[in-house]
């Protein structure tokens, strides 16, 4: 009974090891939920992508109703011009209230009403006046159809747009930086393992030769090549261990937190080649995001710079206004007889201005046209260097699988080498000294194949910077 009680509570301890190791097995889509949510960098990306996503509309502000109001009131104490009109001053009040709007081809619009009251100070009576009127004017050099107007919302609205798509690329970059900063982890524990099963043959080996020398079963030479190899393993384990430090803290940092100590198991490096070898490319975008947004910063200058030249050009405007009229005694006559057709105003006419440093205007306008031209040729450069750094991990990606199969196949082969020799040491035809040198080989090739296995992988976090995001999409 107390062995089947002993054995129950053996099994059940095991299992418990096990679900509590899975538990805290951190895959990596699990550790990169964790970056989006804790990484501020992350984060802050992702606000400045919403925040840009909602100020795409701004620069549409400027075609939407405008309401405009005065109120005045004055004194005017001037005598008047003429003799008949003797008054000691003239006391105003005034209320304007209205609405304007501009066009997108340039047309601006206003109507308003203004309500005024006057008084003659020892002459005349109070009386008011009502003025309902609507005035339009339309360009016709300067911001000829609204191009001016134009420029100025697709530059604003261009420039929200390539804010968008870098803060959309730097999440991308920050989780491909996070995903290399995984594979690196695992790959430096591994490392650190096989660099302690290394230090631990090496030490074998030292006391093996040692042995022998003592015994003068050995030259002196072997002792000296096993202690060169010792103090070799030895550094290479504690390079092993810098490197599991400093990759441990890159992990931490990139889910938000400042310590190199990491708890929880990752997903091995020892994958099945058949499984890597199959492993498809990410999806390509048509663009990058950081190639879309040098395409709307481009488009913005553009904008900008057809803003610009538009400033320095003369301005030419036709405009028109048509109003009625009403003067009456009191506040509520004039305001009732103001919207009677008797009594219209109406005015037609041009305005025009221009700069009279007309060569000054011309250069810098051509300044503008070859900021243009420059935004046009550098956006080429870079859809040209994206091109070739695709494909450039293409190749790279390629021949990691290649190199893959071939590390497997190394290591395969050191091992059947391994088990041959281990086979002939127990029939007493080989010494200890070549068991664990072979051994050592081994181990070697699983290095080998261990980094270029993280090498495959980390290309293929590089090559998710050219996928589709559906996320931010």
């Amino acid at each position: 009974m107390i062995k089947k009680n002993v054995f129950a509570l053996a099994v059940f301890m095991r299992f418990f090891a096990v679900t509590v190791s899975q538990a805290q097995t951190l895959t990596l889509d699990g550790f990169l939920g964790v970056v989006k949510n804790s990484n501020q960098a992350f984060m802050g990306a992702a606000s400045a992508e919403d925040a840009a996503k909602l100020l795409e509309a701004e620069g549409k502000i400027i075609y939407s109703p405008t309401v405009f109001t005065t109120v005045q009131t004055g004194e005017e104490g001037r005598p008047s011009f003429m003799p008949s009109l003797n008054y000691e001053k003239i006391k105003s009040n005034s209320y304007l209230l209205g609405v304007s709007q501009n066009t997108p081809v340039g047309l601006q619009a206003k109507v308003y009403y203004t309500l005024s009251e006057t008084e003659y100070k020892g002459m005349l009576p109070t009386y008011f006046e009502g003025r309902p009127a609507i005035e339009v004017g339309q360009s016709l050099w300067r911001n000829f159809f609204g191009r001016e107007i134009r420029a100025g919302v697709e530059a604003q609205t261009s420039q929200a747009k390539a804010i968008k798509f870098q803060e959309s690329f730097k999440k991308k970059i920050i989780l491909a930086e996070a995903e290399s900063s995984y594979w690196r982890l695992a790959l430096a524990r591994e490392t650190y393992s096989i660099a302690k099963e290394n230090l631990l043959r090496s030490k074998k080996i030292h006391k093996w030769a040692s042995r022998r020398v003592q015994l003068s079963l050995a030259d002196r030479s072997d002792l000296l090549q096993a202690t060169t190899l010792l103090q070799s393993r030895q550094l290479e384990l504690k390079m092993a261990r810098n490197e599991l430090q400093s990759a441990a803290t890159a992990f931490n940092n990139s889910r938000g937190l400042s310590s190199s100590i990491v708890d929880q198991t990752l997903s091995p490096l020892s994958v099945s080649v058949s499984v890597l070898s199959k492993m498809k490319i990410p999806e390509k975008a048509i663009q990058r995001e950081d190639l879309l947004a040098m395409i709307e910063q481009s488009s913005a200058l553009k904008s900008q710079s057809q803003l610009g030249q538009e400033k320095n050009l003369p301005t030419l405007e036709l405009f028109g206004i048509y109003a009625f009229n009403s003067k009456e005694s009191t506040q509520s006559e004039a305001f009732s007889e103001s919207f009677a057709s008797n009594r219209p105003t109406s005015a037609i006419g041009i305005r025009f201005s221009s700069p009279l440093t007309f060569l000054d205007s011309k250069s810098v306008r051509d300044g503008y046209e070859e900021q243009k031209i420059s935004a046009e040729y550098n956006l080429q450069r870079k859809k040209f260097l994206l091109e070739q750094d695709w494909n450039d991990l293409l190749r790279k990606f390629r021949e990691a699988k290649e190199r893959l199969v071939d590390a497997n196949s190394l290591e395969a082969a050191q091992k059947e080498k391994l088990d041959y020799e281990r086979k002939r040491q127990e029939l007493g035809r080989t010494t200890l000294f070549q068991v664990l040198n072979f051994e050592t080989d081994y181990l070697k090739s699983q290095e080998i194949r261990l980094k270029t296995t993280a090498e495959l992988l980390q290309l293929a976090a590089q090559m998710k910077l050219y996928g589709v995001d559906n996320e931010s999409r």
